[in-house]
């Protein structure tokens, strides 16, 4: 939810960027921007900030007591385009310059939110009871015609829909919460 989002383990969760202490003579470091933060927590001597600014959300684990020091970004070894997005929209935070660059990288594609949107509708019609019949010929396949329960029992679209299903309910059963944070 964009009101109460969710806080991520750094380690499973590319577009979380680390920040340290700097250095006195660091070059370069600088202070967070006096932004209020979406969401604060403070666990295990980190603090956990999400901030939304320009459109983009920024989720920051900051390992420093004090939120006003110069701080630099811990980078980890750049292994996908989300992680190198979100490091470089963390710099140009900190040094004030636009974010509009990384938005695109940081947010689902087109097809990645239309099948997240499927998987969802499918979840929420399998929890109210709906049959794999009742799924395919309303959600997935509504320009398919009504067919008789014993065709429709050979059908792939009948194994789509019960793989659908299968995914929905991994997904909010346990592959999200791997992602979640304490």
């Amino acid at each position: 939810m964009r009101e109460a989002p969710a806080f991520w383990a750094p380690e499973v969760a590319a577009q979380l960027v680390i920040l340290r202490s700097a250095d006195d003579d660091f070059p370069g470091a600088a202070p967070l921007p006096a932004l209020v933060p979406t969401r604060a927590r403070m666990i295990n001597g980190a603090h956990d900030l999400v901030l939304d600014h320009d459109g983009l959300r920024h989720r920051f684990r900051i390992l420093s007591d004090d939120l006003r020091a110069p701080l630099v970004i811990q980078l980890a070894p750049v292994s996908s385009a989300l992680r190198a997005a979100s490091a470089g929209a963390a710099r140009r935070l900190i040094a004030g310059i636009g974010t509009a660059s990384a938005a695109a990288v940081m947010r689902p594609s087109a097809l990645q939110h239309r099948r997240l949107s499927l998987l969802l509708g499918v979840l929420d019609m399998a929890l109210a009871g709906a049959t794999t019949r009742e799924i395919g010929s309303s959600l997935v396949y509504p320009w398919l015609p009504e067919m008789r329960a014993e065709a429709w029992k050979s059908t792939s679209e009948r194994r789509r829909i019960q793989r659908l299903i299968g995914e929905a309910r991994a997904l909010m059963e346990g592959e999200y919460r791997g992602l979640l944070g304490d």
